[in-house]
């Protein structure tokens, strides 16, 4: 096969194909604002075993964020690197999810997908590069502590009554702006075995992205999907994400990555000209194809449509492959505050 044309990767130059999509047809069809719940279990309905491992992991982010939170704006960098060292092993535990040799519902599998990887994946890989003794800075401690946040908020969304308390919490009415998360966002390294990703973020938007916590962990749990599958195919040593507003009422997501011409004549031969395929699962390469059909349903849900194909065919989410650049992106509704809401410090 001949190589692909080489094309720099640039947050800045969205993939083609996005112009051709008409944002006016893309409606909004709930008639309330989408709050991240449903696409959850409880630990009641799990195996003992699946129970314990989340909650031993939980707890272990749990005390990360506490210790954060007590020290305020007086963080000592050598207290909270040990605390992040001790932490690992327990951490490391949440690969026992779902592995005991049991019959589990497909929508559980899941659920175990964004469990087992989410922000957690970014962080044990922080956590790996600290045990190593590579070069970690502050700013890596810093995106360390924000995995955490990000995570535990993640797996309160998936279990619901995993810390009760604070999933009411969760729930309030509390709104994140897009610029918060792309600072939360932007300095982020994903480690592959001896690779280390980086995120390169951009964003065109001032809007509000969600006015919930745990709407704004049902858009973690795409964004890490998408990033996490981004940097384990990456053939560069960067991938982008892109944020912007494309209408009075819509965001747009983007993230991208270069491709090897392997990975492009797999696409070529397993998907063709289908690439939103994709969002339905099982289909996938050197995987399971899990984490874009969860993306794809909990799209589906935030605007109201019934199927994920749906949406798809839409325009709503898709999955676009120019040149040596694969790009996954989705749409989202922008929030519009009203006098007195309030903001989110979360």
């Amino acid at each position: 096969m001949p190589a692909v044309n080489q094309q720099p990767l640039s947050p800045q130059a969205p993939p083609e194909a996005l112009t051709q999509i008409d944002v006016a047809q893309l409606k909004i069809l709930r008639s309330d604002r989408y709050d991240g719940s449903g696409f959850s279990t409880t630990l009641s309905a799990l195996l003992p075993s699946d129970a314990a491992v989340i909650a031993r992991v939980y707890q272990a982010l749990r005390l990360i964020c506490d210790v954060v939170l007590y020290m305020g704006d007086q963080r000592d960098s050598d207290i909270l690197l040990r605390l992040l060292r001790s932490q690992r092993d327990d951490l490391s535990q949440i690969r026992k999810l779902g592995k005991e040799p049991a019959a589990r519902p497909a929508g559980l599998q899941n659920i175990f997908h964004d469990l087992r990887a989410g922000a957690l994946s970014a962080l044990y890989g922080y956590l790996e590069m600290l045990e190593d003794g590579e070069g970690f800075t502050e700013t890596d401690l810093q995106q360390c502590l924000i995995l955490a946040f990000d995570h535990a908020k993640m797996m309160r969304n998936a279990v619901e009554d995993l810390d009760p308390w604070v999933h009411l919490a969760d729930e309030r009415l509390s709104l994140h702006s897009v610029e918060d998360q792309i600072a939360r966002w932007k300095n982020t390294r994903f480690r592959l075995n001896e690779r280390a990703i980086q995120l390169l973020c951009t964003s065109h938007s001032s809007g509000i992205m969600s006015n919930r916590c745990l709407e704004t962990s049902s858009i973690d749990r795409i964004a890490y999907n998408l990033m996490n599958n981004a940097a384990r195919f990456s053939a560069a040593e960067a991938i982008t994400l892109s944020v912007e507003d494309v209408s009075a009422d819509l965001l747009r997501f983007v993230v991208s990555n270069q491709v090897n011409d392997e990975q492009v004549g797999w696409l070529q031969q397993n998907v063709g000209n289908d690439l939103n395929a994709l969002w339905n699962g099982g289909l996938t390469h050197k995987g399971h194809g899990r984490g874009l059909r969860n993306c794809a349903e909990l799209i589906t849900r935030c605007f109201g449509l019934v199927a994920s194909q749906d949406a798809a065919d839409d325009g709503y989410l898709g999955l676009t492959l120019e040149g040596n650049i694969f790009s996954a992106w989705f749409h989202w509704p922008l929030y519009h505050p009203q006098p007195g809401d309030p903001v989110c410090h979360c």
